[in-house]
């Protein structure tokens, strides 16, 4: 019976270091929420004749998303989309690092392509190979009715017009 009790006593204790695990990595996750939370916009603002809306649908796990309205100039907004490659606070952190050079770069009034250009040298200066963020980033003129955007590698966003049509935007990669 001796060998019994040895075995009951290391699958309790597999049991227990397997609980331990799964509450450190439940930690892990409710931080990365609380990060990826934070990104997302207080309000968003205002642009005559145009209804703007952004969303984000969690899964179980965290993957870190990031969408974004920045305002630039009266009647001009930005509109970021990304999603980093992986999950949990590695993932937040990349995300944290892509959303302070995109805010950086927006902030120096440069051309979208030159934005998305130096953004994309940054990252890779930054992150580890296997590690990436796609992203969107457009910026929408009210007054002159013109959304100038460029796609580094994100899926297409999609467009709902006051018609009722939409329009999934391919170009500009």
């Amino acid at each position: 019976d001796f060998a019994a009790q040895a075995a009951l006593s290391i699958e309790r204790a597999q049991l227990f270091a397997e609980r331990v695990q799964k509450r450190r990595l439940e930690g892990e996750l409710a931080i990365a929420r609380q990060i990826q939370h934070s990104f997302f916009p207080k309000r968003i603002p205002g642009l005559p004749g145009f209804d703007l809306y952004g969303g984000n649908v969690p899964s179980s796990e965290v993957g870190v998303d990031y969408y974004d309205f920045i305002p630039i100039v009266e009647n001009q907004a930005g509109i970021a989309i990304a999603d980093v490659s992986g999950k949990g606070i590695p993932a937040a952190l990349i995300m944290a690092a892509f959303r302070a050079s995109l805010k950086a770069e927006i902030r120096n009034n440069n051309a979208i392509r030159t934005i998305m250009a130096k953004v994309n040298s940054l990252m890779h200066e930054s992150i580890e190979a296997g590690n990436y963020v796609t992203a969107f980033y457009g910026v929408l003129d009210s007054e002159k009715k013109i959304f100038t955007y460029c796609n580094g590698g994100h899926n297409p966003p999609l467009v709902l017009k006051a018609q009722g049509t939409r329009e999934y935007l391919t170009k500009g990669g």
